[in-house]
């Protein structure tokens, strides 16, 4: 069995294709409506720019025609949690789950957002912030997350709160190759089968011929 039933493999390979295309442009969508719109704070925390987006990717409806669920800051509960020898409170929690059922099954997809500068700043309050931290945290706790499975398969968000989208990715390179994590960790390249120049895409070599392949949204919030 394939979790489809009788579903042909090749029809269930479509759809999550199309399932993970539609989740990426409810993205995208409401990232447009946020930037236009303007009314969140580049000083905030990614929780707050993320609350802006659930918000404006509700308004845009365009996931709610696909019968797409977007469930916000949501619970990552293991086998252990579920049967009662865990402890729920310390599981992880990733940003943004979308689900949808068809075939009589839920299937989902995940994103996970973090900020990033291209230059040191201070926020309003005064608050150092140092640019360099934020792309090591997207390395660390974003890509390598989603690589060792922490976080089930989905896409990045990356929130530009300081710089350019192609100062911050230029940074983002030159510190992967500085740490020498390649072939495991891929550099960030331009999807071209995107219609978006903040679409890009990183092939990761988690063993030899077992590529996994990790999309990331560069959204420029400044």
């Amino acid at each position: 069995m394939n979790g489809f039933g009788s579903i042909n493999i090749s029809i269930a390979t479509k759809f999550r294709e199309r399932f993970a295309a539609d989740c990426i442009e409810g993205i995208l969508l409401g990232y447009e409506k946020m930037y236009l719109e303007k009314l969140y704070d580049v000083n905030s925390v990614e929780d707050n720019l993320t609350a802006h987006l659930v918000r404006n990717m509700e308004e845009v409806g365009y996931l709610t025609a696909k019968d797409i669920i977007v469930d916000p800051q949501h619970k990552l509960y293991s086998k252990n949690v579920f049967f009662g020898t865990g402890n729920p409170a310390k599981s992880p929690t990733i940003d943004l789950k979308f689900g949808k059922i068809w075939a009589r099954t839920e299937h989902k997809f995940y994103a996970e957002a973090k900020n990033l500068s291209e230059k040191n700043w201070r926020k309003t309050s005064g608050k150092a912030v140092i640019a360099s931290d934020s792309r090591s945290y997207y390395i660390s706790d974003g890509i390598e997350r989603y690589l060792s499975e922490y976080y089930p398969k989905g896409c990045l968000i990356g929130y530009v709160v300081n710089g350019t989208v192609s100062g911050v990715v230029s940074k983002l390179n030159n510190l992967l190759i500085r740490r020498g994590v390649g072939p495991r960790v891929g550099t960030l390249k331009q999807d071209t089968g995107a219609t978006r120049n903040c679409c890009f895409m990183s092939d990761n070599e988690l063993s030899p011929g077992n590529i996994f392949t990790l999309r990331h949204l560069i959204l420029q919030l400044v």
